[in-house]
Parts: C-alpha cells; structure tokens; sequence
C-alpha cells in the first residue's frame, strides 16, 4: 500500500527558491556558530593530533559550500521568470524535519498596508496631545 499522495501546491518558482536560499543562509551560519565553538576548543589540542584540525577543515568547507549554494540560488531566483510555478507537495513531503518543511511551504508574506502620500515616509515618534 503506497502513501496517501500530498494535495498539490503550486507556488511561483521564484518564492520556492528564495526561500531554500534562505534556510541555506542559515545552515550557513549555524556552521559557522559550531565551526567557531569547535575551533575554540580544539586550540589546547592541535598539538596532540592533526585528526581535530583535519575535520574543522571539512566543517569549513561545508560551511562555504553552504554559502556558495545560496548565492547560486539567490542568483536563479532572481533570474527565475515570474510567471513560473511548480509543484512543491511532493517535494514537502519528503522532508523529515518539520520546521524545515514549515518554513521552505510558508504562506507569502501580507501586503503592506498602503499609506496616503501625505504621511508617506514620515515617522511620529512622539504623539502630541
């Protein structure tokens, strides 16, 4: 017996790929968090074993993997043609963590509420009264 199928859901190309650059960046920088944590901790090692420094090497280049990917996708979102759509249901459903799924199927984000002319730009810190 095969798994229900996912309803579909149809999002513009463009949004999809904004927001996978978005969790790359973040990745990213929870890399970066770890590679300097585990960097601090290593120091008082290094003279017993390259084994640590070898593996702080390939932390770094997944986090700079991590970064290229999301300047590479950055760069086709914006690029990516603004009628374009696809179906992300099926790719949702594959992902096992759920605040990634959460947040790579996040609603658009609401409209700004549209301001007259005349308050446009101005800010009132303090009100009079």
């Amino acid at each position: 017996m095969s798994p229900a199928s996912p309803s579909s859901k149809t999002v513009p190309l463009r949004d999809v790929m904004e927001r996978l650059g978005d969790e790359m960046q973040s990745a990213a920088n929870a890399c970066e968090t770890l590679q300097d944590t585990v960097s601090r901790l290593l120091v008082a090692k290094t003279a017993e074993s390259t084994g640590p420094v070898t593996e702080l090497q390939k932390l770094d280049a997944l986090t700079q993997t991590l970064w290229n990917l999301n300047a590479f996708v950055a760069k086709l979102a914006v690029e990516a043609d603004e009628a374009a759509s696809i179906d992300v249901s099926y790719a949702l459903a594959l992902l096992s963590l759920r605040d990634l799924a959460l947040s790579l199927d996040r609603p658009e984000p609401a409209a700004a509420p549209q301001t007259s002319d005349e308050t446009e730009g101005d800010v009132d810190l303090f009100a009079e009264g």
